[in-house]
């Protein structure tokens, strides 16, 4: 899982340190920003290809959050993240608690803006921790 990266190019876009991994597994363990992480991983059959964590208990925000979204570089421009993300979504749309997802982009990440948009995330207009704001609010049950 350690192993998991992206291209250097692209480090800036999901963390400012690497392994990647060992960012989310520890913002989990001290709870960072006095939230509750839920580290997922992405897999290939048998192979972990991708990380994110779900967070949820931000102070102002009824939605979870996704933080360090992304697909090791080997496994990218497969549709394997769009893939991944989608079931990330039914998880919480399924979840029962949960109204939404919130996450932050990079502003010069176009591949990735294009794909939350393709899969209902909408800019809500605001920036936290330097970064776009997105959400995608789910329909009433």
């Amino acid at each position: 899982m350690l192993r998991l990266s992206v291209r250097s190019d692209q480090q800036r876009f999901i963390a400012n340190y690497s392994p990647i991994a060992a960012i989310v597994l520890s913002k989990a363990y001290v709870r960072s920003m006095g939230a509750d992480w839920e580290p997922y991983a992405i897999y290939l059959d048998e192979t972990p290809i991708g990380l994110f964590a779900f967070v949820s208990g931000i102070k102002d925000s009824e939605d979870w959050w996704i933080f360090h979204y992304f697909v090791d570089h080997q496994y990218q421009n497969r549709g394997y993240g769009k893939a991944g993300l989608r079931e990330a979504i039914e998880h919480a749309r399924n979840n029962g608690k949960c109204i939404g997802i919130s996450l932050v982009v990079h502003p010069e990440n176009a591949q990735a803006k294009r794909m939350y948009e393709s899969m209902g995330f909408v800019p809500t207009g605001g920036r936290r921790w330097d970064h776009d704001e997105y959400r995608n609010r789910f329909a009433s049950k």
